[in-house]
């Protein structure tokens, strides 16, 4: 016992010096300074690390995805980790990385030595890589999406009526202007914040909420058509949303999504898939929920997963006959999210239309856990006001950027429970009074009969770790992803029971157990065909015949956590059997008998 815990200390404490090596360099990094850190690590680690072009921004930037392991990676399961998929999120691409440095830095431990052996770790900390290089730009501002230009006005002409830097400070902010129709006011906590007028509570809107910027098109609308054009958040086929101005014209219009899903469709051996985004479902568990329907399919049904909602239910496809299909997906992600925790007190904004970590699940059939990589503390918070709506933009258009990727800097919106822009203030307001713009009047010349203000929080303070609490927030996620990758299925088979029955009959019983969390595969993913069959293959000698049982026998029904199952064959014949056993998200096992 006490050489067991020793070992245990001495695994901790390589973790914790791990830590401190790298705390010193723990910064937002541009996309040409990430990539030559991409580079440093492959050319650093060798064998143990590869680094792949998968694909192209819209901004023509190459997509990198490291992949860390030992041996024939696509032979064993694997854990993926996404990150820079939201416009305005640096945090997550920052513990991304960081997550990935610390595994090689570590890979002579023992812990982390054998997890590499059993499994294979993909990480693209920065998928959709032009929004996030707006936070270096000259002037900042929070982007709407990918560099694809595009027409949003339809007016013929592509970006022309964009932000504009009125105060000269180099930030797009908000501005607010007095406007009988408009539906924000100061909240009662402070008036530097705004909230959506309550009409219930017999609450009067005075302003309208805008970006910073001018008619610049003289067409009677202001930032109506601005730089910025797909979300890749918003941009897959789990309940597609069309006609927004930015989810794209159809699923997987961007280059990063058809990026992303070549990449991850060429990797049978995927089973998990952590995205790092503003929803949150490791604080707030997906729950199961019975088919509705079986009309219904994967990632369109009423019953998909929307902030707390079921991630198995809903659609159900022949639910009718066999219940719900995919309660075995559930119990596995349940029993993994048990053993998990996520350092956000933050439960998380519903689940965007097209977002990836729905994809993940429905569409692409692995397991999906997801969770922001930095919310702001929440200090006391003795505001009455709960009620969470998003800005619109002026004159009946939705704002660009808006919802948590905008940070709306000082605002509350619909999307955002558990008051994250309104915790945000606070914490910003007490600690770094530099990220918030205090309202100050400007003389708009597209306003001369109203009064208009400048202010809010600036650009990617929302939902970014100030620079000097990166070491933290990174700490807290290595230890959540490190547990989430260590929870991958372990396939083993015991000795094969061999009896003789007379008659040159053999009866050959095979017992399978995962040591693993996670179950050998989904069974969403073998309902939709994304993954390949758990089989066991069976090689026979000369005038060996298989009299019972198959020579290919599929499992269909995945392997949980835990769990075991056995299969019995009855063999005609002398000499060797050779068993492979397994599927690329369980490893493979073989295992030969002598009849």
């Amino acid at each position: 016992m006490k050489q067991t815990a020793l070992i245990k200390a001495s695994a901790l404490l390589m973790l914790v010096l791990a830590f401190t090596s790298f705390a010193q360099t723990q910064k937002y990094q541009t996309y040409a300074d990430e990539s030559k850190s991409l580079k440093e690590i492959k050319e650093k680690y060798g064998e143990l690390c590869k680094l792949h072009e998968i694909g192209k921004s819209a901004g023509g930037r190459i997509i990198y995805a490291l992949e860390i392991g030992k041996g024939d990676s696509k032979t064993k399961p694997s854990l993926l980790i996404i990150a820079g998929v939201e416009p305005d999120d640096l945090s997550g691409t920052v513990s991304a990385k960081y997550f990935a440095e610390n595994i090689l830095a570590n890979s002579s431990a023992d812990s982390v030595k054998t997890l590499l052996e059993k499994y294979t770790l993909y990480v693209i900390p920065r998928l959709s890589p032009d929004p996030l290089e707006k936070y270096f730009a000259k002037v900042k501002y929070a982007p709407a999406g990918n560099d694809l230009a595009d027409d949003q006005d339809r007016d013929g002409k592509k970006d022309e009526d964009g932000y504009n830097d009125l105060n000269n400070d180099n930030i797009i902010s908000f501005m607010r202007v007095i406007d009988p129709d408009g539906e924000w006011i100061e909240s009662t906590d402070d008036q530097m914040f705004m909230k959506k007028a309550d009409k219930k509570k017999g609450e009067i809107g005075k302003y309208k909420i805008l970006y910073e910027g001018i008619d610049d098109d003289k067409d009677g609308l202001i930032n109506e058509d601005p730089q910025g054009g797909i979300n890749v958040n918003k941009n897959s086929t789990y309940n597609f949303k069309a006609y927004t101005d930015d989810g794209g014209l159809h699923p997987f219009s961007s280059n990063e999504l058809r990026a992303l899903g070549d990449f991850l469709f060429d990797r049978p051996n995927i089973l998990a898939v952590f995205t790092f985004n503003y929803h949150n479902n490791i604080l707030d568990p997906w729950k199961i929920k019975p088919p509705q329907s079986q009309s219904q399919m994967p990632g369109m049904g009423s019953g998909a997963p929307m902030g707390g909602g079921s991630m198995m239910g809903g659609f159900g496809m022949g639910g009718g006959r066999s219940g719900n299909m995919f309660a075995a997906d559930s119990i596995s992600y349940s029993s993994v999210i048990k053993e998990i925790t996520s350092s956000s007190k933050y439960k998380g904004d519903a689940i965007e239309s097209g977002s990836i970590a729905g994809w993940a699940f429905y569409d692409a059939g692995r397991f999906s856990f997801c969770a922001p990589a930095w919310s702001y503390p929440e200090l006391k918070d003795t505001s009455r006001s709960r009620a969470m709506n998003r800005p619109p933009a002026q004159m009946g258009q939705q704002m660009p950027g808006g919802g948590p990727q905008g940070g709306f800097g000082g605002l509350q919106s619909a999307s955002a429970s558990s008051n994250r822009e309104l915790t945000a203030f606070k914490w910003i307001k007490k600690n770094a009074p530099k990220n918030f713009i205090e309202w100050k009047e400007y003389k708009h010349t597209d306003f001369p009969n109203s009064k208009v203000e400048i202010g809010g929080i600036i650009p990617f303070a929302q939902n970014n770790a100030p620079e000097d609490s990166l070491k933290n927030s990174s700490e807290n996620n290595y230890k959540l992803l490190y547990k989430i990758f260590k929870s991958l299925p372990e396939i083993q088979v015991g000795d094969p029971l061999v009896e003789q029955l007379g008659n040159g009959v053999s009866r050959v019983t095979l017992t399978i157990t995962n040591k693993g969390k996670l179950a050998s595969h989904t069974s969403v993913g073998r309902r939709i065909k994304s993954l390949q069959s758990f089989l066991i293959r069976t090689a026979l000698s000369e005038g060996q015949k298989v009299v019972t049982g198959q020579k290919v026998t599929f499992i269909d029904e995945p392997i949980p956590g835990g769990g075991q199952v056995k299969r019995t064959f009855l063999i005609i014949g002398k000499g060797k059997v050779d068993f492979n056993i397994g599927c690329p998200t369980s490893g493979y096992k073989s295992v030969s008998v002598q009849l």
